[in-house]
């Protein structure tokens, strides 16, 4: 699953314009992560993901190869501005806790300008929890453990807003779609964001069909 994944989140990249870094208490949940709002070091970087968790360490570091050093640093994350198709990346120290016999592995935040109607961001807390919508911001984020499966669930969320799916068809899907890349088979759902993407001026996509 993991080089299915892997293989996946290589390729889910897409042109995106400027965006600024913004805390939100999003951003400060699991861990109460604080931005330095300086530059990171590759050896500030390092320094700081030393004590983390194994699985969060080799995230971080996954996207520092791919991204180049994080734009800032706390104890508790990691932060790409901009990278991508996404206007902020995220990695955790502390996972996305289930309080289920699952593992803890959501350390990856992918955050979109993307503006959600109001009467739809109830259907997407039911489709996943992990998936938030941030009215004030104008903003879009999944939280997973990898790029790929944050594709997923973006691209999802977006076929909710167009009313493409329900919330439990969705789900349904994810799970499928969970399931291929388990068996090392791929998605076009996995590959990459499947709607057009405003990380500047973050309009709502959904207003445009």
């Amino acid at each position: 699953m993991i080089k299915a994944i892997a293989a996946a989140a290589a390729i889910c990249a897409l042109a995106s314009p400027a965006g600024a870094v913004k805390k939100s208490a999003r951003l400060a949940e699991p861990g109460q992560a604080f931005w330095s709002g300086k530059v990171a070091s590759a050896a500030q970087a390092e320094k700081a993901i030393e004590t983390w968790p194994q699985p969060a360490r080799d995230a971080a570091r996954a996207l520092t190869a791919k991204y180049g050093r994080p734009d800032e640093i706390s104890p508790d994350a990691l932060v790409w501005n901009s990278n991508g198709p996404w206007k902020r990346t995220i990695v955790h120290r502390l996972a996305w806790p289930h309080y289920t016999y699952m593992t803890d592995k959501d350390f990856v935040e992918n955050v979109i300008g993307y503006g959600t109607p109001d009467d739809k961001v109830a259907e997407l807390t039911r489709f996943d929890k992990k998936v938030e919508a941030d009215q004030s911001t104008a903003e879009l984020s999944s939280r997973s453990e990898s790029e790929a499966m944050n594709c997923l669930a973006l691209n999802l969320a977006d076929e909710i807003v167009r009313d493409k799916r329900g919330f439990a068809d969705a789900r349904a899907f994810y799970k499928k779609v969970s399931r291929l890349a388990a068996a090392g088979k791929s998605s076009p759902y996995l590959n990459g964001l499947m709607f057009e993407v405003h990380n500047d001026a973050s309009p709502n996509p959904w207003s445009r069909h």
